[in-house]
């Protein structure tokens, strides 16, 4: 009986590591060759915000990807390239995802600018990036 027991065990482990190897194969060779898009809604390239106004950045865009996403990531630079504010919001296999955040910068005395940088990934490694540059006046 102990012996049959290992069999059945062998042949179930051996059966689950077979889908897993074809899986990982089929994910390999995929035809996708579409990268993600990004659909920037705000802030604009080279816009200039004026916080008497407005007292917050506001980061907003939409991503999507025609097999689905794998990730996302956000982040936001102040002018010494210091990270101020970074999200990676879950987005697995999801086809569009509408990402909006808002940033309030303290200390800004003068003209300065900011840099938003967007990276998206789909399942078979297409990426896309988009870097924003902003200028921040008090």
């Amino acid at each position: 009986m102990n012996n049959t027991i290992k069999k059945i065990v062998f042949v179930i482990l051996s059966f689950i590591a077979m889908i897993s190897f074809h899986s990982c194969i089929k994910n390999k060779t995929t035809t996708d060759t579409i990268k993600p898009t990004i659909a920037i809604v705000e802030p604009t390239d080279m816009d200039t915000l004026i916080l008497s106004l407005e007292p917050e950045v506001h980061i907003e865009f939409t991503v999507s990807d025609n097999e689905g996403l794998h990730s996302l990531d956000v982040k936001l630079f102040d002018s010494s390239n210091v990270i101020k504010q970074q999200s990676t919001p879950n987005v697995t296999n999801q086809s569009s995802y509408a990402f909006h955040t808002h940033y309030i910068p303290i200390g800004v005395t003068g003209l300065t600018w900011m840099k938003v940088i967007i990276t998206a990934t789909d399942h078979s490694e297409n990426i896309i990036t988009k870097e924003l540059k902003v200028f921040i006046k008090p």
